[in-house]
């Protein structure tokens, strides 16, 4: 009788252990999943503040200036900020170090830094003084040799539109040549008689006064 009584507690020890060792390895393989997820979730999280660092770096880095010593934002549509950037609108280039204006769009005369002017090389300052013209003036003149009269030392702008390379103070007021000293027209138009400036009469070599 005793004898069974200590199987049977024997038996329900054994089944209680065993039950004990089950939930011991339910836990542990529990415990162990949780760290493992915990794990991947905390690697997933540093290799996106990597990720976002990477490029914020990036976008932050490609917002510069290209100026390498400028720390200002570009200005949109181009590499340089507003201060970096020529002046000239839709212009992407830098200017130059003492202007506002980039080489491309910069008078070329020495020392000068100011806009170049429509189509010409040369600003509105620096430019020949006949509106539509692109050249550079003379020296101690204000138009090019093309528009500056032809008579020595004299600065003044030609009477170009009628065909004369003279100014309106040195063309002939007849025709496009140039005029006599002290005189109004040129050698053919003016009246042969000593000491006249008058104009010639049609087929005559005086003028209306001298010319009877």
């Amino acid at each position: 009788m005793k004898t069974k009584r200590l199987l049977r507690a024997l038996a329900l020890l054994l089944v209680l252990t065993t039950i004990a060792l089950c939930f011991t390895s339910c836990f542990e393989e529990s415990s162990s999943q949780t760290n493992s997820n915990e794990t991947t979730t905390t690697a997933k999280k540093e290799n996106s503040k990597k990720h976002n660092s990477n490029n914020n770096s990036s976008s932050s880095k490609s917002d510069e200036c290209a100026n390498s010593t400028c720390s200002y934002k570009t200005d949109s549509n181009s590499n340089y900020c507003s201060v970096c950037n020529c002046q000239v609108t839709g212009c992407k280039n830098v200017k130059s170090s003492n202007g506002l204006y980039c080489i491309e769009h910069t008078c070329v005369k020495d020392g000068c830094t100011f806009e170049k002017y429509n189509n010409s090389d040369y600003c509105i300052l620096c430019k020949c003084l006949d509106n539509d013209c692109k050249n550079a003036p003379i020296e101690n003149g204000n138009y090019c040799l093309e528009h500056t009269c032809a008579v020595t030392n004299c600065t003044n702008r030609t009477t170009f539109e009628s065909g004369s390379k003279y100014c309106i103070g040195h063309s002939c007021l007849a025709c496009s040549n140039i005029r006599v000293a002290n005189g109004f027209y040129c050698k053919n138009h003016t009246c042969i008689a000593s000491g006249c400036k008058g104009q010639k009469s049609y087929n005559s070599n005086y003028c209306p006064i001298h010319k009877y």
